[in-house]
């Protein structure tokens, strides 16, 4: 669209939404993102703020103007004057009548002022300001333009991905790039050049594991499992429930209507927890790219960093700056700054209270029976060794057919088709009668109880009816032989067990 067009889209000018715009100031700066390095070389400006207006800015006047943009330059100062002049009405008005009342256009959502200045700003710039998009594809077309988004995979996960799938009831603001706050979850989205700068310094590649600290409406973690596919993984964080709840639902609704991102992003793993307690999703050492979306303390770097497996990356605001810290192979961290910016505070717990969850953490390790690896390969060859009189499969099913009211067909599970074990050589009774075949040398190899019993040397050792006590239920027995036979729990488990 040529720069004319651009300029007859721009909306009519909106003098209320100034005084808006003035009064949303401080609300816009807190909490909220600021980069100085979007604005060029030279120069430094707010990330959102309202442009220049003053008639001796040297950056205008210093600009070669050919005749018919010199024009436009004198119709964009006539309206800077026309808004000014407003503006200073507005702030030294003493009238209590004359009310501010916010245009319904701007008035749903948290960031109506963002709206509103960006539409301001097509008017004042006729279209010259980039930041200025109306859908995905424009949005994304704007941050390729600036540079921030560079590489073709991190370009197509944007297109693949729209910002306001994220932010539901806030498609008017998504494509401004401006940092969102989500009205009654009380966090802030950051603007979409801040995630396509941070990712491009990521470099995210296939099969990686990624960390996304602060996941918020789950946006990163959405592009990083596009960007990792299937054989990578993601892992989202956050201490507020609602950006979890949000997240999920987000990522449930991607899985759902997006075919081509239920076919290749990685799989998404999200919790409600602080990144610097211990959690079994933190590993040490178990990611190779971490994004944090709040700004961390430098005496914690160490902490996320031990998160960082060898040759790693990980992008995290520090006080005013946006760090990439790199990882080598040695262990060895450094630092590179990437731009100015402000972030909203990472939820840091005292020392005290990291050290009390960490022993908390330490001592329900102590009470988790370690689970050893299976044996199963190694349990059936050494049963065949035992069988002593192997039968075809087809006789073993014979010999003793399926009760019709057992969950398990313990007569002919997988092991007699292919491990020679023989036909059943031994049933377990019930009190009430009921029988359950199976084969001794199995239950010898797989299950203590049943080796202690048949090398016992007493005289039910070698009996071929094993009594089951009363307070086992047929259920029981059935899942117990389920996993002898098949080294796994049958899929339902009904009551009692």
């Amino acid at each position: 669209m040529d720069r004319e067009g651009f300029h007859n889209r721009a909306v009519e000018p909106q003098s209320h939404a100034i005084e808006g715009l003035l009064a949303a100031e401080d609300a816009d700066r807190e909490g909220g993102e600021w980069d100085t390095a979007r604005a060029g070389e030279g120069e430094e400006r707010e990330a959102g703020s309202v442009i220049s207006m003053s008639s001796d800015d040297s950056s205008v006047e210093d600009e070669p103007v050919e005749h018919g943009e010199r024009v436009r330059a004198e119709e964009q100062e006539a309206v800077a004057e026309v808004i000014a002049a407003e503006m200073q009405d507005a702030l030294t008005s003493d009238d209590d009548d004359d009310e501010f009342e916010l245009p319904r256009r701007y008035a749903v959502g948290a960031n109506w002022h963002h709206v509103a200045r960006a539409h301001m700003e097509m008017l004042v710039n006729a279209g010259r300001d980039r930041r200025v998009a109306l859908s995905n594809n424009e949005m994304v077309g704007m941050l390729k333009y600036a540079g921030y988004l560079k590489s073709a995979a991190l370009t197509d996960a944007f297109l693949a991905l729209p910002r306001a799938s994220f932010v539901p009831g806030a498609a008017d603001e998504a494509y401004l790039d401006t940092p969102m706050r989500l009205a009654g979850l009380n966090f802030n989205v950051s603007a979409p050049h801040m995630h396509a700068m941070s990712l491009e310094a990521l470099d995210l590649g296939a099969g990686q594991r990624v960390l996304d600290v602060g996941c918020g409406c789950g946006v990163v973690s959405a592009l990083a499992a596009l960007l990792v596919g299937k054989g990578g993984c993601v892992v989202g964080m956050d201490v507020l429930p609602a950006a979890v709840s949000l997240s999920e639902a987000n990522l449930a609704q991607l899985m759902s209507s997006n075919a081509a991102f239920k076919s290749t992003a990685a799989p998404v793993a999200l919790h409600h927890h602080n990144v610097l307690f211990p959690h079994a999703s933190l590993p040490e050492g178990g990611f190779d790219r971490i994004y944090v979306g709040a700004a961390c303390p430098a005496a914690r770097l160490r902490a996320l960093s031990r998160l960082l497996a060898p040759n790693g990356k990980m992008v995290v605001p520090v006080a005013s700056e946006l760090r990439l810290l790199s990882k080598s192979a040695k262990g060895e961290v450094g630092a590179k700054v990437l731009s100015q910016v402000r972030f909203g505070d990472l939820i840091v717990p005292s020392d005290a209270y990291i050290v009390l969850k960490t022993l908390e953490w330490e001592r329900s390790l102590q009470c988790v029976a370690p689970i050893p690896p299976s044996t199963y390969v190694d349990d059936l060859a050494e049963a065949s060794s035992l069988a002593t009189a192997p039968v075809p499969p087809s006789a073993a099913a014979a010999s003793s057919p399926p009760s019709s009211s057992s969950a398990l067909a313990v007569d002919s599970p997988p092991a007699l088709e292919h491990d020679g074990l023989g036909e059943p050589d031994c049933a377990l009774v019930g009190a009430d009668g009921w029988r359950l075949s199976a084969h001794k040398a199995l239950l010898k190899v797989r299950c203590q109880h049943f080796r202690a019993r048949f090398d016992s040397g007493m005289r039910d050792a070698a009996s071929d009816v094993l009594a089951v006590p009363d307070n086992f239920s047929k259920e029981t027995v059935e899942a117990f032989l389920h996993y002898v036979y098949r080294d796994a729990l049958p899929p339902q488990l009904s009551a009692p067990q």
